[in-house]
Protein backbone atom coordinates (compact mmCIF):
# COMPACT_ATOMS: atom_id res chain seq x y z
CA UNK A 1 0.00 0.00 0.00
CA UNK A 2 1.26 3.63 -0.93
CA UNK A 3 -0.17 6.97 -0.31
CA UNK A 4 -0.58 7.34 -3.83
CA UNK A 5 -3.02 4.47 -3.93
CA UNK A 6 -5.41 6.26 -1.18
CA UNK A 7 -8.21 8.07 -2.24
CA UNK A 8 -10.84 10.44 -0.50
CA UNK A 9 -14.38 9.53 -1.81
CA UNK A 10 -17.03 12.24 -0.73
CA UNK A 11 -19.62 10.82 1.25
CA UNK A 12 -21.96 11.94 -1.17
CA UNK A 13 -20.26 9.10 -3.39
CA UNK A 14 -20.58 6.23 -0.72
CA UNK A 15 -23.71 4.65 -1.98
CA UNK A 16 -23.44 4.85 -5.59
CA UNK A 17 -19.87 3.28 -4.70
CA UNK A 18 -21.25 0.21 -2.68
CA UNK A 19 -23.45 -0.53 -5.22
CA UNK A 20 -21.09 -0.30 -8.45
CA UNK A 21 -18.58 -2.53 -6.49
CA UNK A 22 -20.35 -4.56 -4.04
CA UNK A 23 -23.86 -5.32 -4.78
CA UNK A 24 -23.25 -6.28 -8.08
CA UNK A 25 -21.37 -9.14 -7.08
CA UNK A 26 -23.22 -12.45 -6.76
CA UNK A 27 -25.27 -13.35 -3.24
CA UNK A 28 -22.43 -14.75 -2.09
CA UNK A 29 -19.32 -12.16 -2.27
CA UNK A 30 -21.55 -9.23 -1.08
CA UNK A 31 -19.39 -7.82 1.47
CA UNK A 32 -18.45 -4.51 2.71
CA UNK A 33 -15.25 -3.92 5.17
CA UNK A 34 -14.83 -0.50 6.75
CA UNK A 35 -11.83 0.49 8.17
CA UNK A 36 -12.29 3.68 10.83
CA UNK A 37 -9.08 4.81 11.94
CA UNK A 38 -11.32 5.91 15.79
CA UNK A 39 -13.38 3.61 17.58
CA UNK A 40 -16.46 6.12 17.53
CA UNK A 41 -17.95 7.04 13.80
CA UNK A 42 -19.51 10.52 13.69
CA UNK A 43 -20.00 11.72 10.41
CA UNK A 44 -23.37 12.32 9.92
CA UNK A 45 -23.20 11.51 6.31
CA UNK A 46 -21.69 8.17 6.88
CA UNK A 47 -23.97 7.67 10.01
CA UNK A 48 -26.64 7.81 7.19
CA UNK A 49 -25.53 5.86 4.68
CA UNK A 50 -25.05 3.38 7.19
CA UNK A 51 -28.31 2.98 8.25
CA UNK A 52 -29.74 3.15 4.60
CA UNK A 53 -27.25 0.38 4.04
CA UNK A 54 -28.33 -2.72 1.76
CA UNK A 55 -25.26 -4.78 2.31
CA UNK A 56 -26.00 -8.42 3.54
CA UNK A 57 -22.73 -8.72 5.11
CA UNK A 58 -20.26 -6.12 6.76
CA UNK A 59 -17.82 -5.56 9.16
CA UNK A 60 -16.44 -2.43 10.34
CA UNK A 61 -12.81 -2.87 11.84
CA UNK A 62 -10.00 -0.81 12.83
CA UNK A 63 -7.53 0.72 10.34
CA UNK A 64 -4.28 -1.42 10.84
CA UNK A 65 -0.52 -0.17 11.59
CA UNK A 66 -0.05 0.36 7.87
CA UNK A 67 -3.15 1.56 7.19
CA UNK A 68 -2.23 4.33 9.94
CA UNK A 69 1.03 5.05 9.00
CA UNK A 70 0.25 5.13 5.31
CA UNK A 71 -2.60 8.09 5.61
CA UNK A 72 -0.25 9.99 7.76
CA UNK A 73 2.19 10.32 4.90
CA UNK A 74 -0.86 11.04 2.26
CA UNK A 75 -2.39 13.85 4.96
CA UNK A 76 1.68 15.59 5.49
CA UNK A 77 2.66 14.90 1.86
CA UNK A 78 5.77 13.39 2.51
CA UNK A 79 7.55 10.42 1.00
CA UNK A 80 6.86 7.17 2.37
CA UNK A 81 9.66 4.58 2.87
CA UNK A 82 7.98 1.53 4.35
CA UNK A 83 11.60 0.36 4.52
CA UNK A 84 12.59 3.12 7.43
CA UNK A 85 9.70 2.57 9.53
CA UNK A 86 9.73 0.63 13.09
CA UNK A 87 7.41 -1.44 12.12
CA UNK A 88 5.37 -3.50 15.01
CA UNK A 89 6.23 -6.88 13.92
CA UNK A 90 3.96 -8.85 16.20
CA UNK A 91 1.00 -7.32 14.87
CA UNK A 92 2.40 -7.20 10.83
CA UNK A 93 3.18 -10.20 8.79
CA UNK A 94 5.69 -9.59 5.86
CA UNK A 95 6.29 -11.75 2.98
CA UNK A 96 9.91 -12.67 1.95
Amino acid sequence: MQPKDLIKIPIESLEKIVNENVMKKPNNRRILIIASEKDTIKVKGFLKFYYNLKVPTYFIRRTTQEEDTVLHYKRTDKYYYSNKIKWDKSKIKFRD
